[in-house]
């Protein structure tokens, strides 16, 4: 009886063993699916984060454009010798060119804040290259986003009636040449120390948005290459 009792008792053991062995060999199975699941979409992820800086780059490059546009045509405005020579109809144009801001300018930011949500952005796959979309999207954009909203600020839309109405030496931009005292009136404001003053101003802030811009296109050109060598290794 202690035999089989013994005997008993081992086989129970090993089919104990055994058990525990399957299970752990299950809970195995299903980390590494687990695991493998939760990689692939971290690399979707990313990738699509990838899709949207490659848009963002393509706002840059707009934004970039239009601003040296602007900051050529502001030079221009601020060359008394030029704009005495220039037409009417030419200043004004380029007064309408040369006094916007640039707050339709904004990054896609679609992926990432669809990804705040999911526990991957604190997650140990791809952890450093999230810690750098992170800082991307909450630290550079951020300091982006106040360059915008600093420049739509303090910028001034001189041929808005708001501007003409409240203006000391008001002049109807719209109406400059309707008569000879119109167009002298306006080609008088254009050579005012006030309208050079105004000028300078948005010309240096539109140097430092566009010095800006240029430094975020740079990081989200880099983050492009950095996603890229990381979804090669993976």
């Amino acid at each position: 009886m202690e035999n089989k009792t013994g005997k008993y008792f081992k086989y129970a053991i090993g089919e104990i063993v055994l058990v525990v062995i399957g299970i752990l060999i299950a809970l195995q199975i299903n980390n590494w699916n687990e695991n493998r699941k939760s990689n692939a979409l971290a690399k979707k992820y990313i990738s699509d984060i990838k899709t949207d800086l490659t848009n963002d780059t393509l706002t840059y490059n707009s934004s970039l454009n239009r601003l040296k546009q602007t900051i050529e045509d502001n030079q221009t405005l601020l060359n008394s010798s030029l704009t005495e020579n220039i037409s009417l109809d030419s200043l004004h144009s380029l007064i309408s060119t040369s006094f916007h801001s640039i707050r339709i300018y904004k990054i896609d930011n679609t992926t990432y804040l669809k990804l705040s949500n999911t526990g991957f952005l604190d997650s140990g796959t791809f952890g450093e290259i999230f810690e750098d979309i992170n800082t991307y999207y909450n630290k550079e954009y951020v300091s982006y986003s106040e360059y915008i909203e600093w420049d739509e600020e303090q910028s001034v839309d001189i041929s808005h009636p708001d501007f003409l109405g409240n203006h000391k030496n008001s002049v109807n931009l719209y109406n400059y040449h309707t008569n000879e005292k119109a167009s002298a009136n306006f080609r008088k404001f254009i050579n005012s120390n006030e309208f050079k003053n105004m000028t300078w101003a948005n010309h240096r802030r539109k140097g430092i948005v566009f010095d800006r811009l240029l430094f975020q296109k740079k990081i989200a050109t880099e983050l492009i290459e950095k996603i890229k060598s990381e979804l090669n290794k993976k």
